[in-house]
């Protein structure tokens, strides 16, 4: 591995502008060249240090590499939100319904 790649990853991350939305959680970032050259750390550094690495394109922040662990939280979330919104939607419910039917019925009267 290339020792270079972590002075590298610190210098790209500070001072220099990526726009990271809102992104506050990256370990680092590396441009998409920077990445071909050392993917093999970067994958690494992800799976073994649980670190999210920023890819950037021209300075802008268009990717990011994180660990299946990560992925695997973030989608436990989405579960969870889309759970919730469901319940949600189900309470709301007035259970109002037509059919097709009907619907057509009532646009063809107009």
């Amino acid at each position: 591995m290339s020792g270079d790649w972590l002075s590298l990853s610190v210098r790209v991350g500070i001072g220099e502008p990526v726009d990271t939305g809102d992104v506050d959680s990256l370990m680092g970032t590396i441009s998409i060249g920077e990445l071909r050259a050392n993917l093999d750390e970067v994958i690494e550094r992800a799976e073994n240090g649980d670190q999210r690495i920023g890819i950037t394109r021209n300075g802008t922040l268009v990717a990011v590499v994180i660990s299946v662990k990560d992925f695997e939280a973030l989608e436990a979330v989405e579960l969870a939100q889309d759970t919730a919104a469901y319940r949600a939607a189900k309470v709301d419910d007035d259970a109002d319904r037509v059919t097709l039917e009907q619907l057509r019925s009532e646009l063809d009267a107009e």
